[in-house]
């Protein structure tokens, strides 16, 4: 079944050297249910959630969420919010230029769900660098 995302924001704009935390709502698409992140905090179940950005030199930056820990945390399991944690490092590292694209994949009960954010994300240079 395929996810319908929402972000908070229309777009999400990133300075570098920033710290962010963006929230994403997950819904599915045709039910316009929110995607229910319950029973995903079990250790050892292999659950796990990566949101993926692409770096300066092409590669990806990636924040993972696995087994309850990690830089993604779920706001509300039955609400489907989820809050991406990135770094002053982290958004040193974002390749800069306006409608990027972005990534949430989501494994559950050995289901892979991916929602591409497209044209979704913006990461601009520091006036100061």
């Amino acid at each position: 079944m395929t996810i319908d995302c929402t972000c908070i924001v229309e777009v999400l704009e990133i300075i570098q050297g920033q710290t962010r935390k963006p929230i994403i709502q997950l819904f599915f698409e045709k039910t316009k249910e929110p995607f229910d992140f319950t029973g995903m905090d079990n250790a050892g179940n292999g659950d796990e959630i990566k949101a993926l950005f692409v770096k300066t030199d092409g590669t990806l930056l990636e924040k993972l969420w696995t087994d309850g820990a990690g830089d993604i945390a779920i706001l509300s399991e039955a609400g489907g919010k989820i809050q991406i944690q990135l770094s002053v490092a982290d958004t040193d590292l974002l390749k800069t230029g306006e409608k990027q694209d972005f990534e949430i994949e989501i494994i559950k009960d050995t289901e892979t769900f991916i929602e591409k954010f497209e044209q979704k994300l913006t990461v601009v240079e520091r006036v100061g660098q």
